[in-house]
């Protein structure tokens, strides 16, 4: 039915699904119509489009305009405007407008608008608006809006709305607030627990 409509032929694989204007438009082969990956669902605008020879894989979904439109990991969910639309890693998750837009690792979770937007790491999770937006390291953890914007190291967590602002330190940091602990550089190792609103620095002083 062509990259306008709806095909759920073996012409674009078995079992996979296109529905919109340009959807999953090259396969895994770089061929419109032509060796679409076995169980891959593409809905909107542009959603599980392509990169080069290496479009959407296997049982990936992508639903929302520009949704996994570039190289989307097998077994991957992007729902939501840009939602993972380049380089989402495989079985990784991302939910809410430009949730894990660019390169988002592998088996990692992305829920809320802007929320690791580019480079978030393997087997992290960022949940809330613009958590972990950019930068967020592997197994890395941040929940809340704002927590961990940039930069959050490898192993590090931050919950609660501007915690780890700036940067959480690559070892096993923790800082769990009320409302903006830590928003300079958080070290490694350390814990902090502020709820007097007031930005704290772990080198000493405020």
């Amino acid at each position: 039915a062509g990259g306008d409509g709806l095909d759920t032929g073996e012409a674009c694989g078995r079992f996979s699904v296109l529905l919109g204007c340009e959807a999953g438009h090259y396969g895994y082969t770089g061929q419109w119509n032509s060796g679409k990956p076995t169980g891959a669902v593409s809905i909107g605008h542009y959603a599980g489009h392509r990169i080069s020879t290496d479009g959407q894989r296997e049982y990936a979904v992508a639903v929302g305009w520009s949704s996994g439109a570039f190289n989307q990991g097998a077994k991957s969910l992007s729902v939501g405007y840009y939602a993972g639309e380049a380089s989402q890693g495989s079985s990784s998750v991302a939910l809410g407008d430009e949730a894990g837009r660019t390169n988002q690792g592998d088996y990692s979770v992305a829920i809320g608008a802007s929320s690791a937007i580019t480079g978030q790491g393997n087997y992290t999770i960022a949940i809330g608006n613009q958590a972990g937006q950019t930068n967020q390291g592997d197994y890395a953890v941040a929940i809340g809006a704002s927590s961990a914007i940039t930069g959050q190291g490898d192993n590090a967590i931050a919950i609660g709305r501007l915690s780890g602002v700036q940067n959480t330190g690559s070892t096993n940091a923790f800082a769990p607030v009320a409302n903006a602990s830590s928003q300079l550089t958080q070290q490694e190792s350390s814990i902090i627990l502020n709820a007097t609103g007031v930005g704290l620095n772990t080198d000493g002083g405020t």
